[in-house]
């Protein structure tokens, strides 16, 4: 909850565009189920390792939600009218390029652990 509101609205803009692609169809629904579930168990693993909500946490999407982009990226032709698969690709390349930025500042010795003080 020591989260800021952008990101909280920003955190609900991505799981409700995960959920809408299970409107599509069955193929793209799966691929796109799969890798969200997949990351889930990963952000988990640095949230308890770390203590906590932390910068690398992002890692979890960084590994998970490439392989379903490629996966998009090779089937567009199948999806290209599906407003739900697009949103879902747009909103999923922001959220890689926020985790990318996050896990440089990580690197760099950002390591703090969000809500604490």
């Amino acid at each position: 909850m020591a989260l800021p509101t952008w990101v909280k609205l920003w955190l609900t803009a991505l799981n409700l565009a995960f959920l809408a692609t299970l409107a599509a169809p069955a193929p793209l629904a799966r691929v796109t189920v799969v890798s969200y579930l997949a990351s889930g168990p990963l952000l988990l693993a640095f949230v308890f390792q770390a203590g906590g909500l932390t910068r690398v946490t992002g890692i979890g999407h960084l590994v998970a939600y490439p392989p379903m982009l490629y996966w998009l990226a090779v089937s567009r032709d199948t999806w290209r009218d599906s407003l739900s698969i697009t949103g879902l690709f747009v909103v999923v390349v922001i959220c890689l390029a926020f985790d990318a930025y996050d896990l440089v500042r990580w690197l760099r010795g950002d390591r703090k652990v969000i809500g604490r003080t």
